[in-house]
């Protein structure tokens, strides 16, 4: 199955499915509503955070490298709400990506697919994009994850220690290992092995 086709498949099997409850843990941190703090959504798919994002006074770059994605994105943004969410189309493994600064750079389940030789440039931008006193928000996966197996050059995995380097010097305020089976979206169960991370940026 093509690139394209298995994203497809991906959002297709999760028409619906709202908000993730990381994203609503995440939420915790800020006021109900905020006033034009700008957002990041890295990856951000069919675009559920980044519409929950701006109905709750965000200003939005949704990110994705596939067209399905924006265009479900879009397809869920009332106009009310349009001036809100910037779209683009571009891989974030792609050297052109520029970031704007930004109080939060959230990437839900995105990162791992950037491949080891690109992460750290990638790592980079985002540290870089993030302003003081903002947060990244996402997820990693570790490499122990099923899907480590054969995807060594096209994905990128951490053990506990380099995940938690990453944030060196930041403010790690939810750190979460979870190592054991559970449904995929398309694929069945598998075995994962994640990090669940909310940082913040010292000011």
């Amino acid at each position: 199955m093509s690139q394209q086709g298995r994203w497809s498949g991906f959002y297709k099997a999760n028409d619906g499915r709202g908000v993730r409850p990381f994203f609503l843990r995440l939420m915790e941190l800020y006021p109900e509503h905020v006033n034009g703090l700008q957002a990041v959504d890295l990856g951000c798919g069919d675009g559920e955070e980044s519409y929950e994002l701006a109905k709750r006074g965000w200003r939005v770059l949704a990110i994705d490298y596939q067209a399905e994605a924006l265009d479900r994105l879009f397809a869920k943004v009332p106009s009310s709400l349009m001036p809100m969410v910037e779209m683009r189309e571009i891989s974030f493994e792609n050297p052109s990506l520029t970031l704007p600064p930004a109080d939060l750079v959230f990437a839900s389940y995105s990162l791992p697919f950037c491949s080891p030789k690109r992460f750290p440039d990638l790592w980079e931008r985002i540290r870089a994009s993030v302003k003081p006193g903002g947060r990244f928000a996402g997820q990693l996966f570790g490499v122990n994850d099923a899907w480590a197996a054969g995807n060594q050059e096209t994905m990128t995995f951490h053990t506990t220690e380099t995940a938690k380097v990453l944030f060196d010097s930041w403010i790690i305020e939810y750190f979460d290992e979870f190592e054991g089976e559970n449904p995929t979206a398309t694929q069945g169960i598998k075995h994962w092995h994640k990090f669940d991370i909310i940082a913040q940026r010292g000011t």
